[in-house]
């Protein structure tokens, strides 16, 4: 048995091999038991350098080693992974199902309808019109529709390039294979399955991609009215859900409250309907709020209240349009303890198995339960729940956070464990993220590290690259907080190879660059051979791509690691990495799009080579005034032929091309 560094969990493997969690109060819970990447002697490993394994990303093999640095190779023609399985729809006699939701049948049916002929709908509500209840019951419908089935997918919060993973992976990809965009139609080509996807935050091009991914499938799409529209001419058809029938807004909340509604709360729920315009979330929490008065006033005819600020009498219509507080107010202890968690995490909700640890809630399943009923969280396809949109700030000003400043301690232990896998961890990465997110703004900076450094590894091998990027980027910026010279090396050299397998030369150059000048600050030979060995790649892809990448080849690198040496050197020995002004300025690059290098900051390298530019022609400039003016010469701007840097994509098959990136950016985009 060991303990955890937090003091308040503690965990052992019984002779099944389980892993068990306790909390403050010694009740366990157990963790299902895990097979993959398990060891014999269950050991934890809290700075993830047990996290190790091979990926083919395009026509690179990568190796990630969480303790001395991921690598990357060629890819050797023998490991070249097989094409993918499709997978096979559930067998029987076709069933055509209605959805069951009020109002909705219609709807349902004719989205069916296109899906089965192959043709994909977007279909666009706000908040809480039940776009994922619709999705649910399409899915159910469809079932047999296809001989590929049915997938369902989740885009919240992911880049376009982890999504289109999940789809390759969904339709029978091969494990532990990440293909590029160009690889994808030509790998998923001929297999025919309706693919359903929620939470989808982009439009445009990206759209395109996500459909061009799957030649033969039929997607159903399900965004926002803010979500950027496709592109002109896309293959892809509008479906808006809208709100409910004031008919049917009543008949709902009754159902829902489980008895029929009297005078003035029939008056309530239409002065809602107006004001909501018939969203069903709200008269699912319209319902909470009236199985919550029913309970006050039970408790004030019992005596066993006193009459407190007198809550039977039904909320205002003001009060109605917000109620996640007046809601959470009337929730059982355990379900409002993981509501004040939630709330400090952005409204992402661990998996049950670490609510006991965190929050100490002895039955966490009954307590998601009761706050999907309340309409105040909703289950992910995924699996995790989370709350719903706008709950979060709203319930973040009623409570101080609980269990958050213990969080990172807990999860450190957990995500170093040997018994637990990269695919539980991936699953938990949006809230690794938040409890990262948290506790960098709360300047603890030494956890942050500690967790990016543990979980990274996980999210890279799960080929979810988006959390990867996030968690690097966190990690980096609070080595730095902690003036910790080889952690900032490390994080540098992950995101150097992470930008490389995604086709970002530029910003991967960069960072590589830096990782060696500090590995060779500290005299770790191992660490700069190791950056030297990517860079080289990294040269040889150039080479053959056709980019020109800032300042040239090898000869040039190594001038420039050679002009960075004595200043890595003096961060070293002073162990200053950055001073708190640098610190401040730099821009926070974790969102959804973080790995976009158009939205990155510009290294001191490239901001030099601008300024002098910008000097350059300056002085150009005003030396061509004064020649124009002098000898009255054309000013006419199109006379002169501007210089384009030539791009040409690779083809050689044992180094990646880069034809993925943004036009306007000459660099790949790491987003995929």
């Amino acid at each position: 048995m060991g303990e955890a560094t937090g003091g308040h969990q503690s965990a052992h493997i019984p002779s099944g091999g389980e892993l068990v969690l306790r909390n403050k109060n010694g009740a366990a819970v157990a963790v299902p038991e895990q097979h993959h990447g398990q060891t014999q002697s269950g050991d934890r490993r809290a700075d993830g350098s047990g996290r190790t394994g091979e990926l083919v990303v395009g026509e690179l093999l990568l190796t990630v080693n969480a303790a001395d640095g991921s690598t990357l190779e060629p890819l050797p023609e023998e490991r070249r992974p097989a094409a993918p399985v499709p997978p096979v729809a559930v067998t029987g006699p076709a069933r055509y199902a209605l959805s069951g939701l009020l109002e909705r049948e219609e709807q349902c049916a004719r989205l069916r309808e296109l899906l089965g002929q192959g043709r994909s709908v977007r279909l666009s509500g706000p908040h809480g019109s039940g776009r994922s209840a619709v999705l649910e019951a399409v899915a159910t419908s469809c079932a047999t529709l296809v001989p590929g089935g049915v997938v369902r997918l989740s885009a919240h919060r992911k880049p376009l390039g982890d999504v289109l993973q999940a789809l390759y992976e969904a339709l029978g990809g091969v494990a532990g294979h990440r293909p590029s965009k160009r690889e994808l139609p030509e790998l998923l080509d001929g297999v025919r399955a309706i693919v359903l996807v929620d939470d989808v935050d982009f439009g445009g091009e990206a759209l395109d991609e996500l459909l061009g991914a799957a030649p033969d499938c039929a997607f159903l799409i399900a965004a926002t009215p803010e979500t950027p529209a496709p592109s002109v001419g896309a293959p892809i058809e509008e479906s808006r859900l809208g709100g409910l029938t004031r008919a049917g807004s009543l008949a709902l909340l009754a159902k829902l409250a489980g008895r029929s509604l009297d005078e003035s709360e029939r008056a309530w729920a239409v002065d809602l309907w107006f004001e909501s315009e018939g969203l069903p979330l709200r008269f699912v929490q319209a319902a909470a709020l009236l199985r919550h008065r029913e309970v006050a006033i039970d408790a004030l005819a019992g005596g066993l209240v006193e009459p407190d600020e007198d809550p039977v009498p039904l909320p205002s219509v003001a009060e109605s349009a917000a109620p996640a507080v007046r809601i959470a107010r009337g929730l059982g202890e355990p379900a409002r303890r993981v509501v004040q968690l939630a709330s400090a995490f952005g409204g992402e909700i661990p998996t049950p198995p670490h609510l006991p640890a965190l929050v100490d809630v002895g039955h966490a399943e009954a307590a998601l339960e009761e706050l999907v009923e309340a309409g105040l969280a909703e289950p992910t396809p995924e699996g995790p729940h989370r709350l719903v949109d706008g709950a979060a700030p709203l319930l973040a000003e009623e409570w101080p956070a609980v269990g958050a400043p213990d969080a990172a301690q807990h999860f450190t232990w957990w995500t170093g464990h040997a018994s637990v896998t990269e695919a539980q961890i991936a699953a938990e990465a949006e809230v690794l993220l938040a409890v990262l997110r948290t506790d960098q703004e709360s300047d603890r900076h030494d956890r942050v590290v500690q967790l990016a450094r543990a979980c990274a590894p996980s999210f890279a091998l799960a080929l979810r690259w988006g959390a990867w990027e996030r968690a690097l980027r966190f990690g980096l910026e609070s080595a730095r907080a902690i003036e910790s010279v080889a952690l900032e090396a490390w994080f540098h050299h992950e995101l150097g190879v992470l930008t490389f397998c995604a086709g970002a030369f530029d910003r991967s150059r960069a960072e590589l660059e830096a990782s060696v000048a500090l590995h060779g600050a500290l005299s770790d030979s191992h660490g700069t051979a190791n950056g030297r060995h990517v860079l080289e790649l990294l040269d040889q892809a150039l080479v053959i791509s056709g980019a020109t990448a800032v300042g040239g080849g090898g000869a040039r690198r190594e001038d420039r690691l050679r002009r960075f040496a004595p200043f890595a050197s003096r961060r070293a020995a002073r162990a200053t990495t950055v001073t708190p002004s640098v610190s401040a300025s730099r821009t926070r690059t974790t969102g959804r799009h973080a790995l976009d290098v158009r939205a990155q900051s510009a290294t001191r390298r490239q901001l030099a080579l601008a300024a002098g530019g910008v000097v350059l022609m300056g002085v150009l400039g005003a030396g061509v005034a004064v020649a124009v003016t002098s000898f009255g010469g054309d000013t006419n701007p199109s006379s002169g032929t501007p210089v384009v840097p030539a791009f040409s994509p690779s083809t050689d098959p044992g180094l990646p091309s880069a034809p993925d990136s943004p036009s306007d950016s000459g660099s790949a985009s790491a987003s995929t």
